[in-house]
């Protein structure tokens, strides 16, 4: 009697566990006796179940505003699959920006995974018109006369009496009328 031989039981097979397929796995065990007993083993190699759609991450906000002749500048993606697998580079970007002329338009981001299963994400970009700014020379100058600060006593019968400013335009000279007060 042998008793436990186990530990000269022998394995012949090779499993790729990168490929696809079913694979055999032979068992063999002899005892000192010569007799041989054989045992066999499938192993089935199978695709990831892809059981959820993949997911896009859009860095940044998901309305940008530019302005008219301004570059739209992408502030990035990411994609991973439901394993958890980055996708980022099978990412297809589309836009219809014309940022020459006013209006809203999308960049629309899809992504598929090996299982096929699909994900968009939008980012929305507002190209607006650019005002035309003032030259800065231009700017009226705006003068306070009198003290600053102007002291007030409590209980006093001195009533505050409004010293005011002067206002100055380049184009329009003395535009003292302008002046509001509040």
């Amino acid at each position: 009697m042998d008793g436990y031989i186990s530990g000269k039981v022998a394995v012949t097979g090779k499993i790729k566990a990168n490929a696809p397929g079913i694979y055999r796995l032979e068992y063999t065990v002899a005892d000192d006796a010569g007799n041989v007993a054989k045992a066999y083993r499938e192993v089935e190699v199978v695709a990831p179940l892809y059981t959820a759609p993949p997911a896009i991450e859009l860095m940044g906000a998901m309305v940008v505003s530019i302005f008219t002749g301004d570059e739209y500048i992408e502030a990035g993606y990411t994609a991973v699959d439901c394993l958890g697998k980055d996708i980022t580079e099978a990412v297809r970007v589309t836009d219809n920006i014309d940022a020459g002329a006013p209006g809203v338009y999308a960049i629309n981001y899809f992504v598929e995974d090996a299982g096929g299963n699909a994900a968009r994400a939008t980012r929305t970009i507002i190209v607006s018109k650019r005002l035309a700014p003032l030259p800065p020379d231009n700017a009226p100058t705006l003068t306070i006369i009198g003290s600053d600060p102007i002291i007030l006593h409590l209980d006093s019968d001195t009533p505050y009496t409004e010293q005011c400013a002067y206002a100055f335009d380049k184009i329009d000279g003395d535009i003292y009328g302008n002046v509001k007060i509040s």
